[in-house]
């Protein structure tokens, strides 16, 4: 009789891990690609520009996620094209994805704060002004396209914060940056 239970306990110890194993785990990853549309900003008229974003996702409770990513986004002045000017900067904030509305599409929403930083450079590529890092807001909007490990994630942020720019020795006042970024992402669950 012990000898039919003493290849029973190993086997069941490999089904459990090989179910462990294949469990989702709670993080995820997304980078997104869009275009930016631009408020002015000082005596810069700027066109409508592109950028990226990556970020990782921990899943929380109530349909809740942590999200921490880094982007960066490029406009030119439309009175000037030699002059573009630069957004990089990070995020964190909360992701909700409430139940889907169809077994492949589910709304969600985020916001949070971002940490950014603006430097403005000439066509060859020389650093005419820069700012520190500052702290600001984002908010956003869209849908998840899919369902399993990788799905389609296009929404709407919008970005805004207030850099103190550096022209030489002198630093201008805090003035409101803000964009609309329209996006189109890609999700993969781990």
């Amino acid at each position: 009789m012990m000898m039919r239970f003493s290849w029973a306990i190993p086997a069941v110890g490999l089904l459990a891990f090989a179910g462990a194993a294949t469990a989702q785990s709670p993080f995820s990853a997304e980078l997104r690609l869009g275009a930016g549309i631009p408020q002015d900003f000082g005596e810069l008229a700027l066109s409508p520009g592109f950028g990226f974003e990556g970020t990782i996702r921990y899943d929380l409770p109530l349909c809740l996620q942590l999200y921490t990513g880094w982007d960066w986004y490029r406009f030119t002045d439309d009175q000037d094209a030699d002059l573009d000017l630069e957004d990089t900067g990070y995020a964190l904030g909360l992701r909700w994805t409430p139940m889907r509305l169809e077994q492949f599409l589910g709304p969600w929403l985020r916001g949070g704060i971002v940490y950014d930083h603006l430097e403005i450079e000439d066509a060859d590529g020389e650093l005419v002004s820069d700012s520190d890092h500052t702290l600001g807001f984002e908010v956003g909007g869209g849908v998840t396209i899919g369902r399993g490990r990788v799905a389609l994630t296009p929404g709407v942020r919008y970005r805004r914060f207030s850099p103190e720019m550096q022209v030489g020795n002198v630093t201008s006042d805090a003035e409101d940056f803000s964009y609309l970024a329209v996006e189109l992402g890609v999700v993969f669950d781990f």
